[in-house]
């Protein structure tokens, strides 16, 4: 039987996590938002400038249309103008998240035709990650699509709340897929594994990320365990790196860092496991056991008391 001190221990400690876990949940829904916007706006401002060097350049752009988007089905021309119109349109949809998802498909696709291609970058290995996850999950409170879905989900058009619908439970049933995809991707090229650079971005991760730190960071990101602390950590990293070296090369590592900072583990996690632990032993347990050894609270409230008593000296006034 639980003594006195164990039951209040208990529920001092679940106190405390529900606190901070309160605390956290705000943190995330006030902070993330900012992140997801600087995501969004430094992705738009590359994609913009491509576009305008492209158009400032036109009687070179077939050229660089053939080499840069080398694609069997579509000839220079083509392929020029079909780059160029996704390049000037979809960059303005997406930095103002309007229609996000059908804004970062096409890119996402764009980065990784150019990856072998054109030019083997890392850049564009982790631009089509980053553009995937917005394709998957979207943009977040700052966004033309975080003002209008709640109303456009509830409308009597018949077209749109059929595919929000649609859009949700395909981010519920592929997202935690997609995520663990995404985990053990850049894990596993934080891991130090022999890897292809055509598919990892080993140059940009080896290259400016330690063993030390790199190892044990994608051992985290991998398994899902500790998933905040890793990706902040690898953040804080590779700036450190990036401003004793004096490149810059990680700049997208750093945003795909930040995006899985905001993503989460997903279900597929041992962060996920050990958040539904913590929630089970949070529950209040009434009911489901002896209650003797529990502590007592008494109330009182003289205020209520006092008038209580008035209005029943009142009534037995009023019957005599």
């Amino acid at each position: 039987m639980p003594s006195h001190f164990s039951v209040a221990t208990r529920a001092r400690a679940s106190i405390s996590l529900r606190i901070w876990f309160a605390a956290y949940r705000s943190y995330k829904r006030i902070y993330h938002p900012f992140v997801d916007l600087g995501i969004r706006l430094s992705i738009a401002q590359f994609f913009l400038h491509s576009a305008m060097v492209q158009a400032m350049s036109w009687h070179d752009a077939p050229d660089l249309a053939g080499d840069k988007y080398a694609v069997s089905w579509l000839n220079p021309q083509h392929a020029e103008l079909l780059g160029v119109g996704i390049e000037f349109i979809c960059p303005i949809l997406f930095a103002l998240g309007l229609l996000t998802r059908a804004a970062a498909l096409p890119m996402a696709i764009l980065a990784l035709v150019a990856h072998p291609s054109y030019q083997m970058h890392d850049a564009n290995l982790f631009l089509g990650a980053i553009l995937a996850g917005y394709a998957m999950f979207g943009a977040r409170a700052i966004s033309i699509d975080g003002l209008i879905t709640p109303g456009l989900s509830d409308s009597a058009v018949p077209v749109f709340p059929h595919i929000i619908r649609a859009t949700e439970q395909f981010t519920k049933h592929v997202g935690p897929v997609f995520q663990l995809i995404l985990r053990l991707w850049l894990g596993s090229t934080l891991l130090w594994l022999p890897a292809p650079a055509a598919i990892f971005p080993v140059t940009t991760a080896h290259h400016l990320l330690p063993p030390p730190v790199a190892i044990p960071g994608g051992l985290m990101l991998a398994l899902g365990l500790g998933t905040p602390i890793a990706n902040k950590t690898l953040v804080l990293a590779t700036v450190g790196m990036q401003m004793m070296i004096g490149e810059f090369d990680g700049f997208w590592m750093i945003l795909l860092l930040a995006q899985i900072g905001m993503l989460g583990a997903g279900r597929w996690s041992f962060d996920d496991r050990i958040f539904a632990m913590l929630v089970d032993w949070m529950k209040p347990r009434h009911g489901t056991g002896n209650t003797d050894s529990w502590p007592r609270i008494v109330t009182f409230h003289p205020p209520i008391l006092l008038r209580r008593s008035v209005a029943s000296f009142e009534t037995i006034r009023t019957f005599e």
